[in-house]
């Protein structure tokens, strides 16, 4: 019996606007009827009368002026409705987008110098791991920072706050949105995380390094209070 009353519900709310055209279209024949009738009071006989039709559409006119505007309003809302989604579907193939453009530059992340392996590059997870043996052997050199892997880091964790932001500020449905967090965090912790770390952790006392340490710490951040805004409350 719930099942079937279910069914007609829904039924109904998927059909509303047809049943209501549907209902003033038998309530118009219905006062059609009415008034064509014989009436009690003899001042109130439509019957004999040439402006019956004139009457009825006195007294119909504003009813259906009224149930246009109201069909008219409804398919404006229906129609925001409909843009609204398509808007967030767009968002969030655009988030995506983002969000595998990020994953690239992590891949392309690139360290090599002469000194190591005759200059053979290293890229992704990789490169951060023999960046980090390099500047521990070379933490107090101060021409290391030069070397370009400092940029392109640097970089990476730029997008990375940027990406943070624009899913923020975004207009994707909280579950989208929620839906991107975590596809980063699950790379930011698979990836990124324990080099993040130690990297800051080798350069913490080493002026040479200051700008750069408060740059990742700025980014680090960022990220772990992005992680706590979504996913420890």
């Amino acid at each position: 019996m719930k099942k079937k009353l279910k069914e007609i519900k829904t039924f109904i709310m998927n059909n509303r606007q047809y049943l209501f055209v549907f209902g003033f279209i038998l309530l118009l024949f219905g006062a059609i009827l009415t008034f064509i009738q014989p009436a009690f009071w003899k001042s109130y006989d439509l019957t004999d009368t040439g402006q019956i039709g004139d009457t009825i559409g006195g007294i119909t006119a504003p009813i259906i002026n009224i149930i246009g505007a109201i069909l008219v309003y409804s398919s404006f809302i229906e129609q925001n409705r409909a843009n609204k989604i398509q808007s967030e579907q767009n968002t969030f193939n655009l988030l995506h987008e983002l969000y595998k453009e990020l994953k690239s530059e992590l891949v392309n992340l690139t360290f090599s110098t002469k000194k190591v392996n005759n200059g053979h590059s290293y890229k992704g997870s990789k490169a951060q791991s023999v960046f980090i043996e390099v500047l521990e052997s070379r933490i107090d050199n101060l021409e290391f920072p030069k070397n370009s892997f400092f940029k392109e880091y640097l970089f990476l964790m730029g997008n990375i706050t940027i990406f943070l932001d624009i899913v923020e500020e975004s207009n994707a449905s909280k579950k989208e949105k929620k839906y991107i967090l975590r596809l980063f965090h699950f790379l930011y912790l698979a990836k990124i995380k324990v080099h993040h770390e130690k990297i800051m952790e080798l350069i913490l006392e080493k002026t040479h390094h200051e700008e750069f340490l408060e740059l990742l710490k700025d980014a680090a951040l960022k990220i772990e209070s992005n992680y706590t805004e979504n996913f420890t409350k």
